[in-house]
């Protein structure tokens, strides 16, 4: 499976973004794959998903169901700067 994704390192945890549609049980297997020494070197895998809510800019999926703040300021720089929004709502996992 091809994957699209980020890696960002805002705040010296590095994480991965994946934007390619992911089964939500398929998740903490790819995320096990990417962690490891050697694949991307990140800390953290966030799976980007259509949120719930229609208000909402996406959903942030983490790997292992938590809420990462580190995750979701980087996700907020990347969508900041992607929509030229300065304001917008985000759904997170947890």
């Amino acid at each position: 499976m091809k994957l699209k994704f980020t890696k960002t390192d805002l705040s010296g945890n590095t994480t991965a973004f994946i934007w390619t549609k992911t089964k939500r049980n398929l998740q903490p297997k790819i995320a096990q794959q990417l962690m490891k020494p050697g694949s991307l070197d990140v800390e953290q895998v966030g799976f980007i998903e259509e949120p719930y809510n229609s208000k909402a800019e996406a959903r942030l999926q983490m790997m292992g169901g938590e809420i990462s703040l580190n995750a979701t300021l980087s996700l907020v720089f990347i969508l900041a700067k992607k929509t030229g929004q300065k304001k917008f709502y985000l759904e997170l996992s947890g």
